[in-house]
């Protein structure tokens, strides 16, 4: 089997995207320069794993890796039909763990690209003899991950960390977020508070001077009203618990593994709602200037002028008396 092989460099010079690129020019390559002699113009059928490279061939707008699409296409050219008509070769898609003969061999040839190995320049295609320019899309996403890292780093030294590590695992909480986004606002609010602990229960209020008291004021047990009396110890809420208890099963006290799952979620808002304990915030309005009715100012109007026509009478008036 003749196989050539181009070394890309490290991940951070080179896109997936692109390095499917460069495989299917030297797929092109093999068949003018190898293939071509042995099976005539019999029509050849390239398969790749990667959608987005087929999707691009239907694009005609510059998009990441033109140049290379770009040679891709003018190598293409250089097939001639096949005799019968037909186009000289097809692009499949494939999945990338299809049982396919010499599939297995292949990757292990792109393997060794990848850590390195390259053919001679002679025996690679003009367009990618020369080391390929780094990837634009390639150098943005080793910016992205290394300032993910970064604030892993200090999100891991920050106190705060121990607590929300309690609720949730995710670094970017992206199940939670997921699920609450097709929520209710006022259900997906509730949640927010619940995996904070900035709720307004009477334990939480009395810390910030909002409350005179942080007990229970729903069953007058003398009881903190925290969070986990709130949610499963007050009997004042007992009917709606049992209710989010049978929706929740063998999670009912695990509310860890609760936010990662949607249908609990949603019992668990729809419990905090339930229970009459939240109600749900009105949204500010700007206050509306008041109006008059047009009546009250025509009258206005019209006493203005009355005043202004007995201003002048008293005027005249006036002014004879003088001339007298």
């Amino acid at each position: 089997m003749k196989t050539i092989h181009k070394y890309l460099g490290p991940k951070s010079e080179c896109s997936t995207y692109e390095a499917e690129w460069v495989g299917a020019i030297l797929a092109i390559w093999l068949i003018l320069t190898v293939a071509r002699d042995t099976i005539g113009h019999a029509p050849i059928s390239l398969y790749i794993d990667n959608q987005s490279v087929i999707k691009s061939l239907k694009n005609r707008k510059p998009a990441p890796g033109q140049r290379l699409k770009d040679a891709f296409l003018d190598l293409s050219d250089e097939l001639r039909p096949a005799s019968n008509g037909h186009p000289a070769f097809k692009m499949i898609w494939i999945s990338a763990h299809s049982e396919v003969e010499r599939n297995e061999a292949i990757d292990e040839e792109a393997k060794s690209a990848a850590h390195g190995q390259e053919s001679t320049y002679m025996q690679l295609p003009p367009p990618i003899r020369l080391r390929l320019p780094h990837s634009k899309s390639a150098i943005v996403q080793k910016l992205k991950d290394e300032a993910k890292a970064e604030w892993a780093k200090q999100w891991n030294k920050s106190p705060r960390h121990g607590i929300w590590r309690a609720i949730d695992s995710e670094l970017t909480c992206k199940t939670f977020r997921a699920i609450t986004a097709k929520m209710p606002r006022y259900h997906a609010s509730l949640l927010v508070q619940l995996r904070t602990k900035h709720i307004p229960l009477n334990d939480y209020l009395y810390k910030r001077n909002l409350t005179d008291s942080y007990l229970c004021s729903q069953c007058h047990r003398g009881r903190r009203e925290t969070i986990d009396h709130f949610m499963y110890e007050c009997p004042a809420f007992r009917e709606q618990r049992e209710k989010m208890d049978t929706a929740l099963g063998p999670r009912k006290r695990d509310l860890k593994a609760s936010m990662k799952n949607k249908a609990d979620l949603k019992a668990i808002a729809t419990y905090m709602a339930s229970t009459g304990r939240l109600p749900k915030v009105k949204r500010w309005q700007p206050p509306q200037e008041a109006t008059q009715p047009e009546a009250n100012g025509e009258e206005e109007e019209e006493g203005n002028e009355t005043e202004t026509e007995n201003d002048g009478n008293t005027t005249r008036e006036g002014e004879e008396e003088n001339e007298r």
